[in-house]
């Protein structure tokens, strides 16, 4: 038994770390969240848990080559964050350079660990379900009041955490569970989930699973003359596909035939049906916002192209210098605070990722195939909701995302032939799945 916890403990960490932001504040944690910060604690765990897998990992050591095509930017990027964090020292700044170096590098370290094989990447989906069905369950019994709905954590990080687990029951858990049981129980919990991402107002998470269940359907496909699904593989994918785009079409229509209490609303007391509503007629406020932040983006990026304003530096209109101001956009804000030497690592690191993932997908059978396309969605899905809300910072499921990428390039790479590549076997139980 405590064999089988500690080798669970970095997938639990690292979904508890990832998702820190969403159930820290709750007031059974308040004593302790005000004595210590729990997103650091999260993540020195998961560290510390993930180290003896890191040391004596043999697909580590045998492509360490590989392996530095992922960390070299990643050292790169933190590195021109923190040096350009001077001679502005602004307080925002240091904040962000430090967080990175601290927060968002671990997370991509306990990534790279948690593919070290096919049981431990379901774990870390099975914990990611787990966490995702406890919070928004919790927000949905007891919804917060209208000022806590506005904040990020009852708001935009609620509904990225309910399109996360979404994705890892749907795209990862249900593909590989035989059980007609487990795969209907599966299903159940999506329906919170995908409840939340309607109610919560948050447009960017439910656009953002549209794109990663597109991606979902379109790596099922063979490739042969004419193409076709794989099955099971195209079941899923197309449920996947089917309810989101319903979700998106039918949101509008959606507040008017289920009313949505008002501690349940998000901003202005708006829903998602509400918003995507407001989207469709007139664009809105947020979105003319959204547009204004990203040319300020560009111009400041123009204005120094090379080394960028500084990091924190970024600013809309008379805003006071320090001001916690962002573009919400991944790579405008590191373009624009960092210019180029920020930009082409960044850049570097995810244009290998996707190479890897879409190169992988002709390579690879079941049920690697099922992993890989899993997280292919993940990594979509992290990825378009990088380019529309949040910091660097706020995006670190993003870089973890990467780092499980990175940990199945390279165990994959060690595998001579496809046969020999995964477990070699369905999980049709859920135990296999948490213990492997």
């Amino acid at each position: 038994m405590l064999r089988r916890a500690l080798n669970c403990a970095p997938e639990a960490f690292l979904a508890l770390f990832l998702t820190a932001g969403t159930w820290k504040s709750a007031p059974v944690l308040s004593w302790l969240q005000s004595r210590i910060d729990l997103t650091f604690l999260c993540a020195a765990l998961a560290c510390l848990s993930a180290l003896p897998y890191l040391v004596r990992g043999p697909w580590i050591r045998k492509r360490l080559l590989s392996l530095a095509l992922f960390i070299g930017p990643m050292a790169v990027l933190a590195a021109v964050l923190a040096l350009r964090v001077y001679p502005q020292l602004s307080p925002y700044g240091l904040e962000k350079a430090s967080r990175f170096a601290f927060l968002t590098c671990p997370a991509f370290v306990v990534g790279l660990v948690a593919a070290r094989n096919d049981a431990s990447v379901r774990r870390l989906a099975a914990c990611l379900v787990t966490v995702s069905m406890v919070v928004v369950l919790a927000a949905i019994v007891a919804p917060p009041s209208l000022e806590e709905s506005t904040a990020v954590t009852g708001y935009l990080g609620l509904s990225r955490l309910a399109g996360l687990g979404a994705l890892a029951a749907f795209g990862m858990l249900a593909p590989t569970l035989g059980g007609a049981s487990w795969r209907a129980v599966l299903f159940l919990t999506c329906w919170p989930l995908g409840w939340w991402l309607l109610i919560a107002g948050a447009r960017g998470p439910l656009f953002a699973s549209l794109a990663a269940s597109l991606a979902y359907v379109g790596g099922s496909l063979r490739k042969v003359a004419p193409p076709r699904f794989a099955p099971p593989l195209s079941r899923h994918g197309l449920w996947l596909f089917a309810l989101v785009a319903g979700a998106v079409v039918i949101a509008p229509a959606f507040d008017r035939q289920v009313p949505i209490p008002t501690p349940w609303r998000s901003q202005n007391s708006l829903t998602t049906a509400d918003r995507m509503e407001v989207l469709y007629r007139e664009g809105g406020a947020s979105y003319a916002a959204r547009l204004r932040l990203f040319r300020g983006a560009v111009d400041a990026f123009l204005d120094h192209p090379l080394v960028g304003t500084g990091t924190g530096t970024f600013r809309e209109g008379d805003e006071p210098q320090g001001t916690r101001a962002y573009p919400h956009n991944l790579l405008l804000e590191v373009a624009a605070e960092a210019g180029v030497l920020g930009l082409a690592p960044l850049a570097f690191l995810l244009s290998v990722v996707t190479v890897l993932l879409l190169r992988n997908l002709t390579r690879l059978t079941e049920p690697a195939r099922i992993i890989l396309l899993a997280v292919l969605a993940l990594f979509v899905y992290t990825l378009a909701n990088a380019m529309v809300s949040g910091d660097i910072n706020d995006n670190r499921v993003l870089f973890a995302v990467c780092g499980l990428v990175a940990g199945l390039h390279a165990r994959w790479s060690c595998a001579p032939t496809d046969s020999t590549v995964g477990t070699g076997r369905p999980c049709h139980q859920l135990r296999d799945c948490i213990h492997g």
